[in-house]
């Protein structure tokens, strides 16, 4: 599926006016200071301020929010694993089981830092998590170098979390890599250039040299046709579909088994299945009772239709979430019919309890999960 570009400008305002009020009563207070103050010019004081502010605005907009999102839920007011607590300024300080969380000024000893970077051998934090984005690490190496600003004094009770809602809702976007807008990079120059065929192969040439694993061979030519069969369809070639391939394996030829293979049907069937896998399709409900989803294979077969048709992920998405309520819904290029609206098939797709003992957990169950997906 082709992804459409993503709109990136999620600006959080009131954090932006909270910030803007806490640097201009900053810089005020100093500049005052800076008025009657002997020792010091007003340039000097004016300065400082302005570099304290300007620490007590990255921690707002850089380092809170991540907290909040990857840390509160197991280091917060209600649950202290591992005897550690992230939601004030001393709590860091002191640490927890391991020791003190950060060191400012050193980032380098920084428990909290060397977990997050994957540095320490015990700890690797967020546990059971891909690492932070190199953005954000670079973010809270500065932090802790800078001092480790952080003007939480006291404890925080857990419901002051839904404050920072936006902060939170803009950290999420920032370490999922998935949602940035695509950057255009020039390849990189490994040791070795003869590996590479395309401006692709450098990239992957690249990380498999600084960690220092040797480069695949070439396929040969009875492997590259299984390869491809296999990942596009799922299926293996037939022995005719292998003769003829060893007959002639010229470029010409390849090209045109692969745009063979990305023009069948079986290509929708192999890819849609992982998409069904990951909203947990199934055409009965299972539990006691084993209730059967009715016309479940209508979603099934609107799935393989979208990726033969190659529908852009944007439209895909929304299809899903609103696809009853589009202004102008997708038809179907035969038969004329309403895809979009096949698509809402998706909130059906869960499992159910037969009669749970608490009803309101359980649909917030079911509600949690769909918002994973």
């Amino acid at each position: 599926m082709r992804s459409a570009p993503l709109n990136d400008d999620f600006a959080n305002q009131r954090c932006k006016s909270v910030v803007s009020l806490i640097l201009g009563l900053v810089v005020s207070v100093l500049g005052m200071a800076g008025s009657v103050s002997v020792g010091f010019s007003q340039e000097s004081v004016t300065g400082a301020g302005q570099d304290s502010a300007r620490r007590l605005e990255a921690f707002e907009k850089q380092i809170r929010p991540f907290l909040v999102n990857e840390c509160y839920e197991c280091h917060g007011a209600e649950v202290q694993e591992a005897g550690l607590r992230v939601d004030f300024r001393q709590a860091l300080l002191d640490g927890g089981d391991s020791g003190p969380a950060i060191m400012p000024g050193e980032p380098d000893k920084s428990l909290l830092y060397l977990s997050i970077t994957h540095e320490h051998p015990d700890l690797r934090m967020p546990e059971g998590r891909p690492q932070l984005p190199a953005s954000v690490l670079a973010n809270f190496r500065q932090w802790i170098a800078d001092g480790a600003v952080d003007p939480r004094d006291e404890p925080g009770e857990p419901e002051s979390v839904a404050g920072h809602w936006d902060q939170v809702f803009e950290a999420r976007l920032a370490a999922n890599p998935m949602l940035h807008p695509v950057e255009f990079r020039s390849p990189p120059a490994p040791l070795d250039r003869t590996w590479s065929q395309r401006p692709a192969d450098a990239f992957v040439l690249d990380q498999l040299e600084q960690r220092g694993l040797p480069a695949a061979a070439p396929a040969n030519d009875s492997q590259w046709l299984r390869r491809v069969h296999l990942a596009t369809t799922g299926l293996p070639p037939s022995p005719d579909e292998v003769r003829r391939w060893l007959a002639d394996p010229s470029d010409r030829h390849r090209t045109q088994i692969v745009e063979r293979l990305l023009a069948s049907p079986a290509f929708g069937e192999r890819w849609a299945r992982h998409w069904m896998d990951l909203v947990r399709y199934a055409e009965s409900y299972g539990h006691e009772q084993d209730f059967e989803v009715p016309f479940a294979w209508r979603y099934r077969d609107y799935l393989i239709r979208a990726f033969n048709a190659d529908v852009a992920y944007d439209q895909f998405v929304s299809e899903h979430l609103a696809g009853d309520l589009l202004p102008s819904p997708r038809r179907n290029d035969v038969e004329g019919f309403n895809e979009s609206v096949l698509a809402t098939g998706f909130w059906y797709m869960h499992q159910a309890t037969h009669a749970p003992v608490d009803p309101v957990q359980d649909e917030a169950d079911r509600i949690d999960n769909q918002i994973d997906v």
